[in-house]
């Protein structure tokens, strides 16, 4: 028998045969691929879903952010409008208490040195009746002279109708009359 001896009809048969097998064997790998895209797709449509999902709750939150950080900015310029205010009230403030200290100042030693001149005077006269001198007397006499010139300041401001500006001076008034 010979390789050629076979009727050509079971040749045909036997080629058809070989190849309906390798069409099969690729039905099968395709088939499988094609499983792997359709869960790969899945997959995707899940993970595009949560993308989606995501970018949507961060621009809520972005918007979330915008908002109080519009509020908390006007709350905050309010606060430094009114440390601004504050600042310039406290300025004012400080100035007038300048210009009262000085005020103070140079009314106690104008009062001052008239005083002593006029304590010099009458310490002239009164030289029979001196007081034991020394260190301590001097300082003494010193803040008595000083005390009662910025009391008679007082007076002579009062007197003319000039009483103390504010609160300060009256307390210091007081406190004056009660270390005399």
């Amino acid at each position: 028998m010979q390789l050629f001896d076979v009727p050509p009809g079971v040749l045909l048969d036997g080629l058809l045969v070989i190849l309906l097998i390798a069409t099969i064997g690729w039905c099968f790998v395709l088939n499988r691929r094609l499983g792997n895209i359709r869960a790969a797709s899945k997959q995707m449509k899940d993970l595009v879903g949560n993308f989606s999902t995501a970018t949507e709750q961060a621009k809520a939150g972005i918007k979330a952010l915008r908002n109080a950080a519009e509020v908390d900015g006007a709350a905050l310029q309010e606060v430094v409008d009114s440390a601004r205010v504050l600042r310039d009230e406290l300025a004012f403030l400080t100035e007038a208490g300048d210009t009262l200290a000085n005020r103070l100042a140079d009314s106690r030693s104008s009062k001052v040195s008239s005083r002593q001149a006029a304590s010099a005077y009458q310490v002239q006269d009164a030289s029979a009746f001196s007081a034991p001198e020394g260190p301590l007397s001097d300082n003494i006499d010193d803040e008595e002279a000083d005390i009662g010139a910025a009391l008679d300041a007082a007076r002579a401001a009062a007197d003319e109708g000039e009483g103390p500006d504010s609160a300060a001076e009256q307390q210091l008034l007081q406190a004056l009359r009660k270390a005399r």
